[in-house]
Order: structure tokens, then sequence, then C-alpha cells
């Protein structure tokens, strides 16, 4: 066993050493924006309880936000075949940082929506640019590795940056001797802002891509979304984001104020939850070598929904966070492999449209979700929206083994 462990091991690093330079360079900020975002995700929306609004304007946000990323999902599609990878990503990503900036100064009610709208545009081209990057610059050889090892990078990244979002408000406090939490919380997030920054650096060091298609917006776009395929494809992640968009953008609140947790603990449950996801993620080969993909997708997110309900039920800090991070990481292992598993669904002329949908769809869900499940948590508690997230992820699940089940080989075929 610990021979064929090793055998194991070394393909695996063989693999990776296929990466090529420009993926590399993508990982890199990958690695340091996730830093960034595991920073302003732990401490915007305490922020933005601190400064005076409720845990339903917070659901008004993470609403307006998630429909700036879906307006703006397929038509990002069509702006990478336009205009390649480099520059749209370069654009985007800078301003970015500015709506995190402005985000992170301002207290005004209408500023707060205008540039959390924003700032959901420039989240939705980065994100849709992501996948078919990796896909571009790889082979079917390893292809799976990069994606497993992409979405290990944003976990430890989230990890550095939830430990440092957890810890520097403290620090700031005792090495600034600043009283005022507003301002606080406020550099806080502009550290955040200041290593993301950073991240400009390697992707201005990729190198420009050949533009491969002219498509333009049309009719047959958005029927493409009717088609069969498709239809399979979307519904299960639709699905999947509806559940995931009652619960996950309240995390950090339902830790806080249904739990008692501070700043300090709920950063650190964060940072294990996303250190441990991005440690098994790099083993995301192993599982869709074991189970293929649908069926790993399936399993990993079936064994997840127990942990999912004993976070509602237990009201015990300790056994949730242990559940918590039980579930992120059965949960979030299967993205990758559901993102490649897409990806090599499609023809290569739609991967750009295919990941525009996909956003779209996971912005869309979260939105509708995300609106209510505010007003659910403030009239009716912080755990009943729990319950609605279980359901929707079980259904997820079925659908998408009964969808796919014995026809992974056929896809592309």
């Amino acid at each position: 066993m610990i021979t064929d462990v090793k055998i194991q091991l070394r393909e695996y690093l063989k693999t990776i050493k296929l990466f090529k330079a420009n993926a590399k360079l993508l990982l890199t900020n990958v690695l340091l924006r996730f830093i960034g975002h595991g920073i302003f995700s732990l401490l915007f929306n305490l922020y933005i309880l601190q400064i005076g609004y409720d845990v339903d304007f917070i659901g008004y946000l993470t609403a307006l936000n998630n429909i700036a990323i879906a307006l703006i999902a397929i038509p990002s599609g069509f702006i990478i075949d336009r205009f390649g990878f480099k520059r749209p990503l370069v654009i985007s990503y800078s301003l970015s940082i500015l709506f995190i900036i402005l985000l992170s100064i301002t207290t005004n009610y209408f500023s707060l929506i205008i540039f959390n709208i924003a700032l959901g545009f420039t989240f939705s081209m980065i994100r849709v640019i992501r996948n078919p990057f990796l896909t571009k610059f790889s082979t079917k050889v390893e292809r799976t590795h990069l994606f497993g090892f992409s979405f290990g990078l944003m976990m430890i990244g989230s990890v550095i940056g939830n430990v440092i979002g957890g810890y520097s408000p403290k620090l700031f406090e005792v090495f600034t001797s600043l009283t005022d939490d507003i301002i606080i919380y406020r550099l806080s997030l502009l550290s955040g802002a200041l290593i993301s920054a950073i991240g400009l650096i390697p992707i201005l060091k990729i190198q420009k891509d050949n533009i491969t298609s002219l498509n333009k917006l049309s009719k047959r776009t958005f029927k493409m979304m009717f088609s069969k395929l498709y239809i399979k494809l979307l519904l299960p992640h639709l699905l999947l984001s509806l559940g995931a968009g009652s619960v996950m953008p309240f995390l950090n609140i339902f830790f806080k104020e249904h739990l008692n947790a501070n700043v300090y603990q709920i950063g650190i449950i964060f940072a294990l939850g996303s250190f441990i996801t991005g440690v098994a993620s790099f083993l995301t080969p192993f599982v869709t070598k074991r189970f293929g993909k649908v069926m790993g997708i399936g399993i990993l997110q079936i064994s997840s929904l127990p942990f999912l309900l004993m976070i509602a039920l237990i009201p015990n800090l300790t056994l949730v966070a242990i559940f918590f991070i039980v579930r992120q990481v059965l949960m979030n292992i299967a993205s990758p492999i559901y993102t490649a598993f897409v990806m090599e669904a499609v023809p290569d002329e739609e991967k750009g449209i295919a990941s525009g949908y996909i956003l779209f769809m996971w912005g869309l869900a979260w939105a509708i979700s995300s609106s209510y499940s505010g007003i659910l948590m403030k009239n009716y508690g912080y755990n009943f929206p729990f319950f609605i997230c279980f359901v929707f992820y079980l259904i997820s699940a079925i659908t998408f083994i009964s969808f796919f089940r014995g026809s992974e080989k056929k896809l592309r075929t």
C-alpha cells in the first residue's frame, strides 16, 4: 500500500511539472487574490454591522452583488472570446481592487450599494476568465490536476486571509492605540486590498493570447442555454447555488450572532476549513480516478449533507466548527471536478460562453436565495435557512447523478 501511495505521488508531481507558464502565473495571482479576498469576505459583513446596518441589508447587498455577477457573466464570455484573456483580466482585476477600497472607506447607504454592484461586475469577469484560461493552457493529461491545484490555492489563500483578517483588528488596536472599531475594521479591509493589488504583477506578465473566436452576442447564445446538454449541466448547478446562497453569505454572522463567536474565533474556524479543504483539493485526481467525475461529485456532495444539518441543530461552537469544516471539505472539493467536467463536456469554441453560463446561474441563484435568507434569519432564526440549503443540495446531487451517470465517456464522442 505504501508503495502504491509513493507511485501515485510521483505521478502527481510529474503531472504538476506539465503546468504551462501562463497557468503558473494565473495560479500565483489566484493565491494572492484569495489572501486579500479571505480578509475581505471575513470582515466586510461584520464591518457593515459595525457601521449600523442590519443583517437584512447584508442580504440585500449580497443579492445585488450576485445580480451584477449574473448580468455580466454571459457577456463576459464574449468579451474574452473577442479580446482574449489578458486585457479583460488586467482591467477587471484592477477595478476590483478600486471598488474594494471604496467599499472599505464608505458608510453611505447608496455608495455601498453602487460600489457593491460594481464589484460584482468585476468579480464576474475575473471568474468567467479563470476556467477557460486554465482549460486553454493545459492538456487533458494535467487538466484535472490543474483545476484541483487552482482550487487548492484558493483555499490556502483564504486560510491566510482568514487568519490575517481574524488577527488584524486586534493587531491594529494594539499597535496603533486606535479605539474606534469602525476605523480598525476599515484598516483591516484595506490591508486585504493591498495584498490583492500585489496579484496584479503576475497577470501583467501573462503572454498575450491569440484571439480564437469572434463570437457575438446573439439569439443563438441564449438558445444554447436551453439545449439538452446545457440544461443537464446547468440545472444541478442552479439548484446547488440556490442552496449555497441561502447560507454561505451569512456564515460569519451565524457564528457571531447565533454562536457568540468573536472575530478571532471566526477567522480561525474559516482558516482551518479553507486549509483542510485546500489540502484535500489536491487529492481530486485520486477521487476521479477511483469513482469517475460524475460519481465522485455525487458522493462528495451527498456525504456533506448530514454535517450541514448538524450545524443548524447543535448550538455548540466547538462541535459546529468541526461540522462546518468537514462539510466544507466534502462539498467544496467537488467544485473543481465539476468545473473540469463542464469544460471537457462542451466544444472548445463554447468554453468561454459555458463559463459565463455557470457564473450566470450561480449569481442569479445567490441573488434570489440571499435576498430572502437575510429576512428569514432576522425573523425566524439563524438556523432556519440551513434546512432550505439541505433540500436544494440533495436535489442537486441526485439530479446530477441521474443526468450523467454512465454517460461521462460519451459526452465528447
